[in-house]
């Protein structure tokens, strides 16, 4: 990477500035939606369970950000699992018609 071409993307995440370096402004745009949803799981987060330190909280942020990308996968895999299947039946249906 070439960080003379970058530029500084200042987020704010639960309060917390933060300094990302971005190697485009759609980069940039990505940045802040990322540090965004990151923003809104924390804040989520500290109104159910209040008193929490800002890592516990981080941490639990991080989990429920794993959790979900996990469901997301599992979706998607179960989605191609099922797309595979039906392409199979069809396959067979489409032999046994061809041979009958």
């Amino acid at each position: 990477r070439d960080f003379c071409m970058s530029e500084l993307v200042e987020v704010l995440v639960h309060g917390q500035l933060l300094r990302l370096r971005a190697d485009s402004g759609s980069e940039a745009e990505y940045i802040r939606e990322v540090a965004n949803y990151v923003d809104e799981v924390m804040k989520g987060l500290s109104h159910k369970s209040s008193g929490l330190s800002y890592d516990r909280l981080a941490v639990m942020a991080a989990v429920r950000i794993a959790d979900d990308l996990f469901q997301q996968r599992r979706c998607m895999v179960d989605g191609v699992k099922s797309f595979e299947e039906n392409v199979g039946k069809l396959i067979e249906s489409s032999d046994q018609f061809m041979k009958g």
